[in-house]
């Protein structure tokens, strides 16, 4: 049987190939967890008089996935300024979709 480490990397080498980006951490999270926290980070104090269409997109697009769990990543050649979003997994830590942030 596969262990974690070697299914995150695994993962990892497949979206630096495929999307140009790399995993950040290997924290895993489940999208709804991701969800409520956008939502609740949306509506706090610090931040409920931005402009949230750009966070909206993103909580709708990340709700199509939400039995599923998720990692973040950012862009392998340039760095998280040039490029970020989750990467979608399924329970075994297959790839499913990238859902872009930033």
């Amino acid at each position: 049987m596969e262990n974690l480490e070697s299914k995150l990397e695994k993962l990892n080498e497949y979206i630096i190939e495929s999307l140009g980006m790399e995993l950040m951490d290997n924290r895993i999270t489940t999208v709804k967890d991701e969800v409520e926290a956008w939502e609740k980070a949306i509506t706090s104090d610090e931040f409920k008089n931005n402009d949230h269409t750009g966070d909206l997109e993103i909580i709708e697009e990340l709700k199509k996935f939400i039995e599923y769990d998720c990692l973040y990543s950012i862009n392998s050649e340039y760095g998280g300024t040039w490029g970020q979003g989750f990467i979608i997994v399924n329970k075994d830590i297959k790839y499913v979709e990238f859902v872009r942030t930033i």
